[in-house]
C-alpha cells in the first residue's frame, strides 16, 4: 500500500512513494495551522501512517482530531501496530534515547524528558518508521537526534505542510 522497505542506507529524500510516520504533536500542528483536510489525500493514498501508540496518546489528548484519526483509521487504515521487527528495534531505541542523549557536543532531552514520562511513544515512532523504511515526521529536537542516529529520515511538520500547500502557493509576486 505504497510502503516502501528501504534497502540498506535510509534515503532522507521525499518521494512520491515516501510514507510519513507521524508523532503526535505533528498531527496537531498540522490541524491547528488547518492542513487535516489537505492531508486526508496523503492518507488515503497510504503515504501517513501512525503507531498504535500515537493514536492511544491522540483519544487522551483531543476530542476533534481524536475523531477525524478515528475515522482515517476505519477508512484507510492510518493506524500501523508494531511489527515483529520494531518491537525488537523499541527496547534499544528506548533504552538509548529515553534518557538523556548526547551527539557530540549537543544534549538531548530524551523521549522521557516530555510531561508523558516513560510513557512517551516516541520510541515507538523511530522504531516503526525503521523497521518499514518510512520518514518521521515531528519537530521533537530528541526524536530528530535519535533519527539521524539510526539512520531514519525525519521530517519537521512544517515541510510536509509545504507538500500540501503545493508548489502554487510559494510564486513569488512578479515571477
Amino acid at each position: 500500500m505504497g510502503a516502501r522497505r528501504a534497502q540498506g542506507s535510509q534515503s532522507n529524500l521525499i518521494s512520491p512513494h515516501s510514507v510519513f510516520c507521524c508523532d503526535s504533536a505533528s498531527l496537531i500542528d498540522l490541524r491547528d495551522a488547518g492542513l487535516l483536510r489537505k492531508m486526508r489525500g496523503m492518507v488515503q493514498s497510504g503515504g501517513v501512517k501512525i503507531p498504535g501508540g500515537v493514536y492511544k496518546e491522540l483519544q487522551r489528548k483531543t476530542d476533534k482530531l481524536a475523531k477525524t484519526i478515528e475515522q482515517w483509521e476505519k477508512k484507510y487504515s492510518i493506524v500501523v501496530n508494531l511489527d515483529t521487527q520494531a518491537l525488537e528495534l523499541l527496547p534499544a531505541i528506548e533504552s538509548n534515547y529515553g534518557p538523556q542523549f548526547n551527539v557530540g557536543g549537543i544534549n538531548y532531552p530524551g523521549f522521557w524528558k516530555s510531561p508523558s514520562g516513560r510513557k512517551s511513544v516516541d520510541g515507538q515512532v523511530v522504531a516503526l518508521a525503521k523497521s518499514r523504511g518510512w520518514i518521521v515526521v515531528s519537530n521533537d529536537n530528541s526524536i530528530h537526534g535519535a533519527c539521524m542516529l539510526e539512520n531514519v529520515g525525519c521530517r519537521r511538520w512544517e515541510e510536509i505542510g509545504r507538500l500540501l500547500l503545493g508548489p502554487e502557493q510559494f510564486r513569488l509576486p512578479g515571477l
